[in-house]
């Protein structure tokens, strides 16, 4: 049987005047939304940092209401809480949204909030979604519609006259939303993919009070005096040029700095019994496709082209090459066939995104027996990735850089005291840093695009969290982050 978090903790007795939401056998809930009865359940009061992403969900839900009264005919796509705050994706034909448009709708969200309109849910049938949705005009709710997938609720939240198809959970009313604030415009293409119809991004902050805003707002303040881009300048540590996006050029003192690091993490490895190799940073196609890397992460990788006995046929067929890149990358593998054919390139490769793949080609060039194990091979190999424009961020997100990476090679009784090794030399290495507040996190086997058996995933998981609790140490986990 199932009543709302609300009307259980009533029943216990256990519902304060502040309460927000409530923790359900571990899960975060809404107090509105019917759940199956609990075993334990606790109520959530607005000043804990736990109920921070439905006031910041909620607080996209009041945003897009309030871009739609003051901008009619504007479409409504995705609007998550993120770790920062929200965002809300809108497809806005009249326009292109300004820094008074924000003053605005931030003036309008702050009304919605004052007339204290509760978040309520409906479980809907999919015709019913449906007819609402084309009814409202939402197309890009009709397609998100069309992937729930059946069996599941369909469920429309309300605040006011504003509806949006959402799987929640929210706050009990707009009144517990009182600090907000937005930050900035964006853009995006419609789920990620270009050629689709390019969205404006508005981004904002929230908080249960005006109080918890500022003082935030005030911490951000004092980070952007710290920025390391800022600092980066100022020092003469490291460059960008527009010649190539989102890559470092380090200074010389930068560089100096640079090498530093370089030097101490190969003391550790003497220390820890890791060899270093020199990996190629460009190979085969066939590489990529054996690693899995050419299915599920082509996206985010530089395609390069060569000839072994061809040369290119003109300049201007050449030229021509920059389609490759501009592709829809469903249509990639296709284009590439046909790019390669007109300009005379005979050659398909991969620039080197990650280290994974050839620290196994390394690994399999001969045979090896039990007594070679563990194999520990580390690599400060250049990698290169495609990171959209939109989403590179000063030495944070860049599309090319050096990383201390390594894998090691062991069998599966070796798997537990190996991962405890690596925990010390993390600790080591990040406590030299400063970093002493480490937060660990186990991310699981992704729902689709993923390679090997459900077996080996769940054994390297099991093992995974038990050595970081044989460690000492805990964990929080991140279904279905893991990598493919």
């Amino acid at each position: 049987m199932k009543s709302t978090a609300r009307d259980i903790l009533k029943d216990r007795n256990r519902l304060p005047g502040n309460a927000v939401a409530a923790l359900a056998d571990g899960k975060l809930v809404d107090l509105h939304t019917p759940i199956e009865m609990p075993t334990d359940i606790a109520p959530l009061m607005s000043d804990d940092a736990r109920v921070l992403p439905l006031v910041r969900h909620s607080t996209a839900h009041v945003m897009a209401d309030a871009v739609q009264r003051l901008f009619p005919g504007t479409k409504v796509t995705v609007g998550p809480a993120t770790d920062h705050g929200f965002f809300y994706d809108f497809d806005r034909k009249d326009g292109k949204f300004t820094d008074d448009d924000l003053a605005r709708i931030e003036g309008v969200m702050r009304d919605i909030v004052k007339e204290d309109r509760p978040f309520t849910r409906v479980v809907v049938s999919r015709a019913e979604a449906r007819a609402k949705l084309a009814a409202m005009g939402e197309t890009y709710k009709l397609e998100i519609l069309d992937a729930i997938p059946e069996g599941e609720d369909i469920s429309l939240y309300q605040h006011g006259e504003w509806v949006d198809l959402c799987e929640g959970p929210h706050v009990p009313s707009t009144k517990w939303l009182q600090g907000v604030k937005l930050t900035g415009v964006g853009g995006v293409y419609w789920r990620n993919k270009e050629g689709n119809p390019y969205l404006q991004r508005i981004y904002g902050m929230a908080y249960p009070t005006q109080k918890a805003l500022d003082a935030q707002l005030k911490q951000l303040e004092e980070a952007k005096a710290r920025d390391h881009r800022k600092l980066g300048k100022e020092l003469q540590l490291f460059m960008f040029h527009e010649w190539a996006p989102a890559s470092p050029f380090f200074l010389p003192r930068g560089a100096f700095v640079y090498n530093a690091l370089i030097g101490y993490m190969r003391a550790l490895y003497a220390r820890y019994g890791y060899s270093e190799v020199i990996t190629p940073q460009v190979f085969d196609k066939a590489l990529w496709e054996r690693s899995g890397h050419w299915e599920n992460y082509r996206d985010n990788m530089f395609i390069a082209f060569g000839s072994d006995a061809l040369e290119p046929k003109s300049a201007k067929n050449a030229a021509q090459l920059s389609e490759v890149f501009t592709a829809d990358h469903e249509a990639l593998e296709k284009r590439l066939g046909e790019a390669s054919e007109r300009v005379g390139f005979n050659y398909v490769c991969g620039c080197k995104a990650m280290n994974c793949p050839s620290h196994c080609l390394m690994f399999g060039a001969d045979r090896k027996s039990y007594r070679d194990l563990p194999l520990r091979l580390a690599d400060f190999g250049r990698l290169h990735r495609y990171e959209r424009s939109g989403v590179t961020h000063g030495l944070s997100r860049v599309r090319t850089f050096s990383q201390d990476d390594a894998h090691i090679f062991c069998t599966l009784e070796q798997m537990g005291e190996e991962i405890k090794g690596f925990f010390e030399l993390l600790y080591e290495v990040y406590g030299a840093l400063g970093m002493t507040d480490v937060k660990i996190r186990l991310a699981t086997r992704p729902e689709t695009g993923y390679i090997g058996t459900l077996e080996s995933w769940a054994a390297a998981e099991k093992c995974l969290a038990d050595a970081v609790t044989e460690s000492g140490r805990t964990y929080e986990i991140s279904v279905g982050e893991g990598a493919f």
